[in-house]
């Protein structure tokens, strides 16, 4: 893409992808709410989804997220420490 070109949704969502990949810890996350970022990927949800990568890459409880995806705790309980837990929770329901 040249300089004076506009990003187009194709370059955004690409641009998506690529900071998905790189949140390890955040994809798991999606995974193991049942959430597959890329049938949540409306414009909509794209927003949400960059705000919650944003809050993760910045998250200051990654070892109780490590710790959790590790263990065999309920589902549910990640509510407790992941700053991401009400978007997972919007992306879970209305992706299924």
């Amino acid at each position: 893409m040249s300089i004076n070109q506009k990003p187009t949704l194709a370059d955004a969502r690409h641009g998506l992808a690529q900071r998905l990949w790189s949140h390890r810890l955040f994809r798991r996350m999606l995974a193991r709410q049942g959430v597959d970022p890329s049938t949540a990927a409306t414009r909509e949800s794209e927003t949400l989804l960059y705000r919650a990568l944003d809050r993760c890459a910045h998250c200051s409880n990654k070892e109780a997220c490590r710790g959790w995806l590790a263990g065999d705790a309920p589902a549910a309980s990640y509510i407790r420490f992941c700053p991401n837990s009400e978007t997972i929770e919007v992306l879970r329901i209305t992706a299924s």
